[in-house]
């Protein structure tokens, strides 16, 4: 949602010990293995 004229915040994130779950069902491959790959991608450039 869009509020015009809204603040924003910034903080410095820390996912320090964070742990992440991933879930992605098996039902079309070709989708959710390219998604997953994707993410896991992502997780490791982001430490």
């Amino acid at each position: 949602m869009f509020t015009p004229n809204a603040s924003s915040t910034t903080s410095a994130l820390n996912g320090k010990g964070l742990r992440v779950g991933i879930v992605r069902a098996r039902f079309n491959e070709a989708i959710t293995g390219a998604l997953l790959q994707a993410c896991t991608d992502e997780l490791q450039r982001l430490g």
